[in-house]
């Protein structure tokens, strides 16, 4: 369970995007439960943390004076003035927007990372569900059958339904595979788009932690690196 200790209540005559650049430069979208530390973490949806917090109040996590959370709803834009971040990282949010609402989403990451600054994300691989679909990998349907839908094989007893669970159960509004999420960070202008493994980084040395090897999301992910040129 969070722990949660207000520390940084945002004043009326300082905006948050300006208190928040002067403290933080490292933000993790859409975090959940999962609490990094050394960034400010963000997430707009009160259950996923499963704590009552005040929107736009910074929060120390269980004593972890690393360890913020910024309760705030990102459709209303990333809380940072323009080139103040060096590193965006966010896991299983992007494929959640809309696709409108995700090329405004990269471009809002693209504003407020500073030249030559980093952005990681990790979303669901369609071209690997696609893949293990038509060569009928039934072990990977079984073990997200298994893992995620309560192993119902009632409900879910064909790959396809299992399929369609994935892409639409969760909220899921879209699916990329990597050419696909290539395409649309080349769009908001990334550049040095690159594949990575799960829980490995050439430039993030606490990745191994934030994605570990436990992590059952490892086994359907796509991973992707990018910077902002300088």
């Amino acid at each position: 369970m969070l722990t949660p200790q207000p520390v940084a209540a945002v004043e009326v005559e300082h905006p948050l995007r300006e208190r928040l650049s002067q403290k933080f430069k490292n933000y993790h979208l859409g975090c959940g439960p999962v609490i990094i530390d050394g960034f400010l973490n963000i997430d707009g949806d009160f259950a996923s943390t499963g704590m009552q917090w005040k929107e736009e109040v910074v929060y120390v996590v269980d004593d972890r004076p690393m360890a913020h959370f910024l309760q705030y709803d990102l459709r209303k834009g990333i809380p940072a003035l323009p080139g103040s971040l060096d590193v965006i990282y966010h896991s299983h949010l992007f494929e959640h927007l809309s696709d409108d609402e995700g090329i405004a989403f990269l471009e809002d990451c693209h504003r407020v990372l500073a030249p030559g600054g980093l952005m990681r994300l990790a979303v669901p691989d369609f071209g690997l569900w696609c893949t293990n679909y038509v060569d009928g990998k039934e072990a990977f349907f079984d073990w997200y059958r298994r893992t995620y839908l309560d192993d119902d094989r009632k409900r879910y007893a064909t790959r396809g339904a299992v399929f369609a669970a994935m892409l639409f159960k969760w909220g899921h509004q879209m699916a990329y595979d990597f050419d696909a999420l290539s395409g649309r960070l080349t769009a908001a202008r990334f550049v040095d788009i690159t594949r990575c493994e799960w829980g490995a980084s050439p430039s993030l040395s606490l990745i191994p932690v934030v994605e570990a090897p436990s992590d059952d999301r490892r086994l359907e992910s796509v991973v992707v690196e990018c910077r902002k040129a300088h």
